[in-house]
């Protein structure tokens, strides 16, 4: 696994602290991270795929920043997980 650039983490950790907020703001369950291959979790310098704001189901709507892609959508995070699983395979 290569080391993220700085540049990764400065805009996770943004995308991260707006996320939080918008979190508070709506009485969330604060942001949540998600690593497609769980082995990557423990990784010294992995980063999540994907930050989103906890909503309490997988389902429902919600916002994800989306690290691939640079970019926030608003998808369910289950819905988000099994299509980049699909992708993946």
């Amino acid at each position: 696994m290569l080391r993220p650039t700085l540049d990764e983490r400065v805009r996770l950790e943004a995308a991260e602290a707006r996320l939080a907020r918008l979190s508070f703001a709506i009485g969330g369950h604060g942001v949540g991270a998600i690593w497609i291959e769980e082995a990557e979790r423990c990784a010294p310098y992995s980063l999540p795929d994907a930050l989103y704001l906890d909503r309490g189901d997988p389902y429902a709507p919600t916002l994800l920043y989306d690290r691939r892609r640079g970019a926030f959508i608003e998808i369910a995070w289950g819905d988000w997980l099994e299509a980049e699983e699909a992708r993946r395979d």
